[in-house]
């Protein structure tokens, strides 16, 4: 029988029950154990609502406060668990879960691996918006910002979550800015982890949407990690990172510096890419940074128009816009690339017929 059939074996004879009374009880190594049966348990969905009710949220929340280490770490992994799902993330939020996984997450002399869990389960609350202002009332940012430099990768990753997340809401912008939270998420772009760099990106690309953070992105040194994972060979994080880079070159101030970064060979080769959001955005990306007189020459002598005549070709729309806008802010350079286009666009249509 698989681990989903023996679960709701346990619900039919109604065990969770006794189980939340031996997570409530004053052993700690009986408590440690039924919090790591919850939240083994906690796996499977279907059983969320049955340990809901059955009041396993106070008999979890009692059990992060504990200073035994299973009670820590598995009560906090069965609330992450947990918040996976919509339905129960108001009831944990109701249970006053959040501010008790703050301590333990923020607290250095706990053990990394209930620290990790207790974030885990924070991330997996900013996945709602109307989650965030709680969690950031109750000093959520501090404790993701103290595991940004932890050796732990996986806290690292759900900090990353958690900030992405908490990026995505313009209101929370300054708030995570004054906390800190740039340089923070500009440590973790460095992480070795390619999941890292991922959740790390959106966060800067969610924050660089705000016009006052254009800037302060760039002066706190994000474009030196941002232009290095443009070599990634992972789609999600070229997704996140070009995105990001289109959001800083919408700021005149950016555009020389974007530039000066050495971006421009990798944004032009993956204006080529097959997946349409990485092409599209690249070609966004180029067509901002021509916007600058002084970086029109710069882009055409790197070698972008006949790339960008090519992916005029794109069956993406979307593509063939921004290749447009390209190639349109190009030909406002009064040097000979302006006829240099025309040439090529008029040699490109007679192969064509």
């Amino acid at each position: 029988m698989g681990s989903i059939g023996l679960n709701s074996r346990l619900v039919e004879e109604r065990g969770i029950a006794p189980l939340v009374a031996l997570a409530s009880n004053e052993d700690p190594n009986s408590r440690g154990e039924a919090c790591r049966c919850l939240a083994n348990l906690s796996v499977n969905p279907d059983v969320h609502q049955v340990m809901i009710k059955e009041g396993a949220l106070a008999a979890l929340v009692g059990s992060i406060t504990s200073r035994e280490l299973n009670c820590q770490r598995y009560s906090s992994l069965c609330l992450a668990n947990l918040a996976t799902t919509v339905a129960a993330q108001v009831k944990i939020i109701q249970s006053g879960a959040v501010r008790p996984l703050i301590n333990l997450g923020i607290n250095p002399s706990n053990q990394i691996e209930a620290r990790r869990y207790a974030v885990l389960a924070l991330a997996n609350l900013t996945a709602t918006t109307s989650n965030h202002m709680t969690i950031i009332e109750d000093g959520g940012i501090p404790a993701f910002l103290s595991l940004c430099n932890s050796p732990d990768l996986m806290s690292q990753y759900y900090v990353g979550c958690a900030l992405a997340n908490l990026s995505c809401s313009i209101t929370n912008h300054p708030i995570i800015v004054e906390a800190g939270g740039l340089q923070a998420i500009i440590t973790i772009c460095h992480s070795p982890d390619p999941d890292v760099h991922q959740q790390a990106a959106a966060a800067l690309r969610g924050l660089a949407v705000s016009f006052s953070n254009k800037m302060k992105i760039v002066q706190e040194g994000a474009l030196a990690p941002l232009t290095h994972l443009l070599a990634s060979d992972d789609v999600e994080i070229l997704r996140e990172v070009v995105a990001c880079i289109s959001n800083l070159a919408v700021s005149d101030e950016n555009k020389y510096e974007i530039v000066k970064a050495g971006a421009l060979a990798a944004l032009i080769s993956l204006s080529q890419s097959s997946d349409m959001v990485v092409a599209s955005q690249s070609c966004s990306t180029l067509a901002n940074l021509a916007e600058l007189k002084s970086n029109q020459d710069t882009i055409a002598n790197e070698g972008a128009i006949r790339p960008t005549i090519s992916v005029m070709r794109s069956k993406y729309i979307e593509v063939q816009r921004e290749a447009g806008r390209l190639l349109a802010n190009l030909c406002a350079s009064t040097s000979e690339f302006t006829n240099i286009i025309i040439c090529l666009l008029y040699t490109s249509d007679a192969a064509d017929e």
